[in-house]
């Protein structure tokens, strides 16, 4: 059974800088073990980490860093700048999406071999050794991390079936998101599948799980708002179909706009990508996860601070 509980500090363009700090104060108080805090198009990952620093605070775990953006000499530097500053950190590193690697950034389209190329990459960068890696998508020759050494895992986000065996092949830790019970067992199976095939031990295996502790209206709406923003895209449609709801995603893809998406979302859709009821309900949606062995990364669904904060609490009462 994992003993290791986390929060995904949210991000949106309609909070500020202070709602997520809000929330990150909330989960220290609270007890939660790491505070991830992700890439989007809000905040910097790295700059609302050091804000967060401290040597008596929750592990950092930075990511899904869409492996594109940044260098491993990048990567170390700011990794073992959290080091520096007393926190304990991680990395995770994902494929992302050619609207955000392409469109948004201007970079490379990302793949397998790429996130491989990077996670190499940053973990030479982090032996404290001269790099030497002169061929591949991801160079890097002579550079030396000038604070030494830096003790820092790094872990890979995955759903189609090459990352996930990537994960299970070079990853210090493999997430999931956006899956159900029933899912992440399958996914678990290819990821043990690629730790076999390089002969390690099957990785620590994390799941983003999206809840909502006493939803309202207005948090059901979100919260099948959210799902929608899934559906149509490749990957994810894909696990959706696999989890039993091939029909909503050829619905989803004939839909004109998202509006339309959502009315799609069923109930059955909504309870099993974001538990949702009382909190004995959720709760009971957390731990199945953890004595399967998962790690779980909590995600509250709500729309006020005040619904985040009945959501973080109620998960901390084990």
């Amino acid at each position: 059974m994992s003993t290791s509980r986390g929060v995904v500090l949210p991000q949106s363009p309609l909070l500020t800088a202070a709602d997520t700090l809000t929330s990150a104060e909330l989960a220290i108080d609270l007890g939660y073990d790491e505070l991830w805090i992700s890439e989007t198009s809000v905040f910097d990952p790295f700059a609302m980490a050091g804000h967060l620093a401290h040597p008596a605070g929750p592990r950092l775990i930075l990511g899904p860093l869409p492996a594109p953006l940044r260098s491993g000499p990048q990567l170390a530097m700011a990794a073992s700048t959290l080091l520096a500053l007393g926190a304990e950190c991680e990395l995770v590193l994902g494929a992302s999406s050619p609207t955000v690697t392409q469109s948004w950034h201007g970079r490379t389209r990302s793949s397998p071999a790429l996130v491989r190329a990077v996670f190499e990459a940053t973990k030479a960068a982090l032996s404290g050794e001269r790099t030497a890696i002169d061929s591949g998508p991801a160079t890097t020759v002579g550079f030396r991390l000038g604070t030494g050494p830096a003790r820092v895992k790094i872990g890979v986000a995955a759903l189609g079936p090459k990352m996930l065996r990537l994960a299970g092949e070079c990853a210090d830790r493999a997430v999931l998101n956006m899956v159900g019970p029933a899912q992440a067992h399958r996914l678990a199976e290819v990821i043990a599948d690629g730790a076999r095939a390089a002969n390690r031990a099957v990785p620590p295996i994390s799941i983003w799980l999206h809840v909502a502790v006493e939803p309202d209206e207005i948090d059901v709406a979100i919260g099948h708002q959210f799902i929608a923003g899934y559906l149509r895209a490749p990957g994810y449609a894909a696990s959706f179909a696999q989890q039993g709801f091939g029909e909503i995603v050829d619905r989803a893809a004939e839909a004109t706009n998202l509006a339309e998406v959502a009315e799609l979302v069923s109930d059955e859709l909504y309870e099993t990508i974001i538990p949702h009821g009382d909190a004995d309900h959720v709760r009971k949606a957390v731990t199945a996860l953890e004595q399967a062995g998962f790690a779980v990364a909590v995600v509250p669904v709500m729309a006020s601070h005040e619904g985040r904060a009945r959501t973080l609490e109620a998960l901390m009462t084990r």
